[in-house]
């Protein structure tokens, strides 16, 4: 399944600020050959996004500085940077929550915990539904 998502998704940045979360999904993403990007809150992924353009975002929803929900939303509304995908990583699943990331404009959500398997089947999920 990495080969099918690798042929569109090459450069994925996580916005985590919980350092262990963060690696471990470095770790996954990076197992399966992705480059991966790191930031530590919305603001600096936001500032990552803008400049290196990767092919897909995943973030935390909650974050300093800049929310998920507001990150993915900024994204959306950036007509340079509308097509990449945004995938929430969240404990979070009241549905108001999920609303909340329809809302901001989210391709799809990760529930916290997860494994590596779920990951790639929910990149490989948002990729076929996307193009």
């Amino acid at each position: 399944m990495a080969e099918i998502i690798g042929e569109r998704i090459k450069k994925i940045l996580v916005a985590e600020d919980n350092r262990t979360q963060a690696e471990y999904l470095r770790f996954i993403l990076k197992k399966s050959n992705f480059t991966v990007l790191m930031a530590s809150n919305g603001r600096e992924a936001l500032d990552i996004t803008t400049t290196e353009q990767p092919d897909l975002v995943l973030t935390d929803i909650v974050m300093p500085e800049m929310d998920g929900y507001e990150l993915c939303r900024t994204i959306k509304n950036n007509p340079v940077l509308a097509d990449i995908p945004v995938i929430l990583v969240t404990h979070l699943y009241d549905p108001v929550d999920v609303i909340r990331g329809l809302e901001s404009g989210a391709d799809n959500f990760i529930i916290k915990p997860y494994d590596p398997e779920r990951i790639h089947s929910l990149i490989a999920d948002t990729i076929h539904s996307i193009h």
